[in-house]
């Protein structure tokens, strides 16, 4: 549906090159919520400019459909554009326009008739749920109202995708959620794709289907958002994920770690297990003692939600003799669950 094909967007300073994207290659299918994070300045924002070309790339080629735009002069591109629609973190609404005149806006420089315009405007209205603000202007408006409506007038010209920029985050958390579900509301009634860009895994994580992770203008890991929070492959990506599950080990617990068995005497593994659906019932660690007599010192546990599946991370210490231990270990590596061993602790340790 929308094809990246080597992108390379750079910048000619006066004293200085940036290479701000450099050889992106993504696909997003139609219907798909996709989801692009980095941290700031990585290029993402340029990403998602360069798709509708608002940023025209140095090199590269763009497709939506089958439409390269890469190759469209300014006038097709104009009118391409209209398919294309497009909401911000600050929202970009006409302040002298009010609800209903903001989303009539795109219409009018399209030369539609005025009863056809009245009519999907009310649609949009009452599909974004603002039939009570339709005569407000946006200074009497709240930051969620505020982008229902940005959302309504990007949804006027009937788009084959929805960019969006940053569209959460000048928002607070309950707003957020809000303006979440009505995104996951629009793609599936509208089967619309939805291209979102953010630097918050908890975005991610409750309403994508897949994810790329851009730093540095690079794409370092793509894949489904289950794929990523059960297996993250790089130390973006881990980060970003550890984030978001509220799992990173504080400082005092890391710097107790030794990386292998032999460093010091008597160490035993400090293990994480990834439960995923209805493996998070499994009685793993109770199973351990009884069947090896380990010990599990739990360090940190928690269960979220990933789109609708729920999924449990336990980092705990593994503690008795060796054989035992490394039995153990065998063990769980057998069972319907991720298990990575993340250090080597004394058994006093913590």
């Amino acid at each position: 549906m929308i094809c990246i094909q080597n992108l390379k967007k750079e910048y000619i300073g006066k004293n200085a090159r940036h290479i701000a994207l450099n050889g992106i290659n993504l696909t997003i299918e139609e219907g798909e919520i996709f989801g692009i994070i980095g941290r700031s300045g990585a290029g993402k924002s340029t990403l998602i400019r360069c798709i509708n070309l608002l940023e025209n790339p140095t090199e590269g080629k763009i497709t939506i459909n089958g439409d390269d735009l890469t190759t469209k002069s300014p006038h097709e591109l104009r009118k391409f554009r209209q398919k294309i629609g497009m909401i911000f973190q600050h929202f970009n609404l006409l302040s002298s326009r009010t609800v209903y005149e903001n989303i009539a806006f795109p219409l009018e420089l399209q030369h539609m008739p005025k009863a056809q315009i009245d009519k999907k405007v009310k649609e949009l209205i009452s599909l974004v749920g603002l039939q009570n603000k339709t005569h407000a202007y946006p200074d009497e408006l709240s930051g969620g109202q505020k982008q229902r409506v940005g959302i309504a007038r990007a949804l006027a010209s009937d788009p084959v995708a929805l960019l969006c920029d940053e569209a959460t985050s000048a928002l607070d958390p309950e707003t957020t959620e809000q303006i979440l579900a009505l995104l996951k509301k629009l793609n599936k009634e509208l089967k619309l794709t939805i291209v979102l860009i953010t630097h918050e895994m908890d975005v991610i994580r409750k309403i994508c289907d897949k994810v790329a992770i851009i730093e540095h203008g690079v794409i370092q890991e793509i894949g489904t958002v289950t794929e990523l929070f059960l297996n993250p492959k790089t130390a973006i990506a881990k980060s970003f994920t550890e984030s978001s599950m509220h799992l990173k080990l504080p400082a005092d617990i890391q710097s107790k770690l030794y990386h292998d068995p032999y460093q010091q005497d008597n160490l035993t593994p400090v293990i994480k297990l990834t439960f995923l659906g209805d493996a998070i019932t499994t009685p793993v660690i109770s199973d351990l003692n009884a069947k090896f007599a380990v010990a599990c010192n739990i360090l940190q546990a928690n269960i979220e939600r990933i789109q609708s599946q729920s999924v449990g991370i336990t980092i705990c210490h593994i503690q008795g003799e060796k054989d035992k231990w490394e039995n153990a270990l065998e063990y769980l590596h057998q069972q319907n669950i991720k298990m990575e061993v993340i250090g080597y602790a004394a058994v006093n340790a913590f």
